[in-house]
Parts: C-alpha cells; structure tokens; sequence
C-alpha cells in the first residue's frame, strides 16, 4: 500500500495509511502549532527570485575561495611547531 498524504513511498505497516516521512510531518503538526509549521516552512523552503539568485551568487562564491585556498599553506602555530619540532 502506498502512503495516503504523498502517494509515493509505501505505508510503515498494514494498517497504517501514512509512510514513515508522513507520519512524522503528522506527528510535528499535532505536537507543535499547525500555523506555526507552516510558517517556518514557507520560511524556509519558500524562496523568491531575488534570495535564489543571492543563493547561487553565494555558493558560486564558496566555490571559488575554496579552490582559492587549495595552494594556500596554513601557517604554523605555536602547538602545531613545537609538535612538528620534536
């Protein structure tokens, strides 16, 4: 049986009508108010064009620096010297 909310995954056991992912999402809005959850979702997983394009600016960004810093030598300190000295 495949699960009543996402249609996609199978159900956690034969009398159940929800998968395992579901059943927690059903678990979180009974716990915690349901308006509240939707509000951190649309917060969280709702984006607008201008804050995907400052997503991709910024991993773009991330990318660069960190071949950036592949050449870089970290310089010693003071515990990683001595340990090196010895």
């Amino acid at each position: 049986m495949t699960c009543g909310f996402c249609n996609s995954s199978p159900t956690e056991s034969w009398l159940s009508s929800w998968c395992e992912d579901c059943a927690m999402l059903r678990r979180l809005l009974l716990v915690n108010e349901p308006k509240k959850c939707i509000e951190i979702l649309k917060r969280v997983l709702l984006r607008n064009d201008k804050q995907i394009t400052n997503k991709i600016n910024l991993e773009i960004q991330k990318e660069t620096t960190a071949d950036d810093q592949k050449d870089y030598e970290k310089p010693k300190t003071r515990a990683t010297k001595s340990f090196i000295d010895r």
